[in-house]
């Protein structure tokens, strides 16, 4: 099958285990609450034509409703964040019940977490409410949540390759981790699951692009160089990406949680299986073989991450 040299390994709720919960890991247990839709936050690109057509319109013939919020592609995370909860607010005029489960993709993470500790919603009836109520659970897809070396070469030697990334800085994005700053400090939630997917490679030739290719050889060297583990998607460290529980390394391209890149099992079906795992019934899809072309052994051991001092990288 296309795409086998690409190695999933899944790690879901019943082997949560994990020892590395680096940033704000959390022990409150799943939702049970069913279903509850899937929305997806885009990363710094402003989301893929098939985060917009193909991932809902698949994963609507699962039975489950995908819905992409269009935060665009320029902005802080902080501006994003504002722009994001403006959408909310429409789903809560709508439906004033109106919660989800967050799927947040790349820069998507960070947008999420500000989100959730900072924003406030103004519905049209004049009532305001924590934005926090509308987010179930958060899982983060390739998220930058401790930065990207990338962002910071690109910022210094090349600033017009960095539109959109240039919040995503390691020096950036301290200010989001850091209680030190407190008007961007944007703790991980403790009140509700919070997981994180990996993307890795082992080289720059498995990336998709001229930007990937660069940006592997980039972070490679520069984690190398701290004695860090240098392994990362192209685009964003390996390490960096590790929130709340681990829930599964991908060895993939950064894009694989964006777009199709043509590999199977794809974005979909992990999507789902989250969903799925979220809502307390993983268990079935394992027994009826659905995940099986997903489970493998991890290539790298994340309980050795050591991600407990939020400095390591910086």
């Amino acid at each position: 099958m296309r795409g086998t040299q690409y190695i999933l390994s899944l790690i879901f709720l019943g082997a949560m285990a994990f020892g590395s919960a680096p940033l704000g890991a959390t022990t409150t247990s799943a939702t049970t609450q069913k279903d509850l839709p899937i929305c997806y936050i885009p990363g710094a690109g402003g989301g893929s034509t098939d985060a917009f057509s193909k991932f809902p319109q698949e994963l609507e013939k699962r039975g489950i409703r995908f819905l992409t919020f269009d935060i665009g592609n320029v902005g802080t995370v902080v501006e994003r964040a504002v722009k994001l909860a403006l959408l909310m607010e429409r789903e809560l005029d709508k439906n004033p019940k109106f919660t989800c489960h967050f799927f947040a993709y790349s820069m998507g993470g960070p947008v999420s977490r500000y989100f959730y500790s900072h924003l406030e919603l103004a519905l049209k009836t004049g009532v305001k409410v924590d934005a926090r109520s509308v987010m179930v659970s958060l899982s983060t897809f390739s998220s930058p949540h401790r930065g990207t070396p990338l962002a910071d070469w690109l910022n210094r030697y090349a600033p017009r390759y960095a539109a959109g990334m240039d919040d995503l800085s390691e020096e950036r994005m301290k200010a989001y981790n850091d209680p030190a700053f407190p008007e961007t400090y944007s703790p991980v939630p403790t009140t509700i699951p919070v997981f994180s997917f990996l993307t890795f490679l082992d080289n720059a030739d498995q990336t998709k692009d001229f930007l990937g290719k660069f940006g592997f050889k980039v972070i490679w060297q520069t984690y190398a160089n701290r004695g860090l583990d240098p392994h990362n998607d192209g685009i964003i460290p390996f390490i960096s990406q590790a929130v709340g529980k681990v829930a599964m390394t991908v060895k993939a391209p950064h894009g694989f949680f964006s777009n199709d890149l043509g590999l199977r099992p794809w974005a979909p079906d992990v999507f789902e299986a989250q969903y799925h795992s979220l809502n307390g019934s993983l268990d079935t899809l394992v027994k009826n073989g659905k995940l099986e072309a997903l489970i493998a052994s991890p290539r790298i051991n994340t309980d050795d991450l050591g991600l407990d001092n939020l400095q390591l990288i910086y």
